[in-house]
């Protein structure tokens, strides 16, 4: 080969293929994402452990398939809010630190991109979600064989079809995150919409009475299709995905397969169709004020103050309030915690919780605001965390300690 032939040698074609490989080592490669994978798998084993100790003890009769439902069914809620972190973070992620000119850059064809990223984070979150689920349905096998209960070859087969239904919902779940983060490019909406539509929604839809539409609603929402993709029962001697209980038609194998694709379909589109179009002149011009450069217009501080814990709380108090997103959640939260009790009372649930009008619904409020308190608690507590990974993320963490 001469030396020519060396000089002009074109860059390797940016394929799917390539694109995929590149997207799946830069997921991988994230000290944050290794720790996630760490947690998912642990509580995964955890789960398995604790519902076969809890299903299989003296005091209850509790078939070994039901046990295996419920340990994968709780390992699924880890499984699923990393699939919702890790699908986030893949295209809004990478415009919240201002990585996407320099992705754009090197990899020009946005469809192309995207159906890389696409393959890379449902591909993985598929994988985590299988290897989850076989851990939670074989450590509560497992208690299962040392309770010395038979275990059958339809009680296998259904701790396989559940955990494979785990996976599939977990990719289509990891979609819809990278969706709603590609059309909005924003992190919180990809992450709140998701975690709102799986584990806030249920709860309202729960109080509506029977006979408003309450089967119906149920039967669309995400979360009932998940659940019973991941939930496995014996049918004529056959093992089939869905809840066994009569009903709505997200119970059923199809029903649920349905519902996740009338949900891909109206987000998946939309964020293609905003990736390809979006201008990233506009993003620039997101991302702040440059520093200045000139000394002169440095503010001169005379001596450093003094950090005390009361000034950093106010502080980061502030810092946190200014997001839009915090304002909303606490006006959203009192609005549903003043609606639940409301709706309760006009549709007679408070019978028989106390003796008057007044005093069931002081009962009732109190059990609401106990629990929407928690619920807010926990929805902040992962935006703090949001927040604190992305400051490590833009290297604002370092002007953050030296404050």
């Amino acid at each position: 080969m001469t030396a020519a032939a060396v000089f002009d040698r074109s860059p390797p074609k940016l394929t799917l293929w390539r694109l995929t490989k590149a997207q799946f080592r830069a997921f991988i490669g994230g000290s944050l994402v290794g720790w996630g994978v760490v947690a998912v798998l642990l509580l995964a084993v955890a789960s398995g452990v604790v519902a076969g100790l809890a299903g299989l003890s003296e005091h209850r009769f509790v078939g070994v398939t039901s046990i295996v439902n419920t340990a994968i069914s709780f390992a699924g809620v880890a499984v699923q809010l990393f699939a919702i972190v890790v699908g986030s973070e893949a295209v809004a992620g990478e415009f919240a630190i201002g990585t996407i000119g320099a992705t754009l850059s090197s990899s020009p064809r946005r469809g192309t991109l995207f159906a890389a990223k696409t393959l890379a984070i449902c591909g993985s979150v598929i994988l985590l979600a299988g290897l989850a689920g076989f851990l939670a349905g074989g450590s509560a096998l497992l208690i299962a064989l040392v309770e010395a209960r038979p275990i059958d070859a339809i009680t296998s087969s259904a701790w396989l079809a559940s955990t494979g239904g785990l996976a599939f919902g977990a990719g289509i779940l990891a979609l819809l995150s990278l969706g709603l983060g590609a059309w909005s490019r924003q992190r919180m909406i990809a992450v709140l919409v998701p975690v709102a539509a799986i584990y806030i929604l249920p709860l309202l839809v729960a109080v509506l009475p029977v006979g408003t539409g309450r089967d119906w609603l149920n039967s669309v929402l995400p979360g009932t299709a998940l659940s019973a993709l991941a939930t496995a029962h014996v049918q004529d001697g056959v093992v089939v995905l869905g809840t066994s209980l009569p009903g709505t038609a997200s119970e059923t194998l199809l029903g649920a397969l349905f519902v996740l694709g009338v949900w891909s379909v109206f987000v998946v589109p939309w964020a293609i169709l905003a990736f390809i179009r979006h201008d990233l002149s506009a993003s620039s011009r997101s991302l702040g004020r440059v520093a200045p450069r000139d000394p002169a217009e440095i503010p001169h501080v005379a001596r450093p103050v003094r950090s005390s814990l009361r000034g950093l709380l106010r502080s980061e108090f502030r810092k946190s309030w200014s997001l839009p997103v915090i304002r909303w959640i606490f006006a959203l939260s009192v609005v549903l915690e003043i609606g639940y009790g409301l709706a309760r009372a006009s549709w007679n649930s408070l019978d028989g919780v106390g003796g008057s009008v007044s005093e069931s619904l002081s009962i009732e409020y109190s059990y609401a605001i106990t629990g929407g308190v928690g619920g807010v608690a926990l929805i902040l507590a992962v935006l703090v965390a949001i927040q604190v990974a992305g400051e490590f993320e833009t290297g604002t963490a370092v002007s953050t300690f030296i404050a």
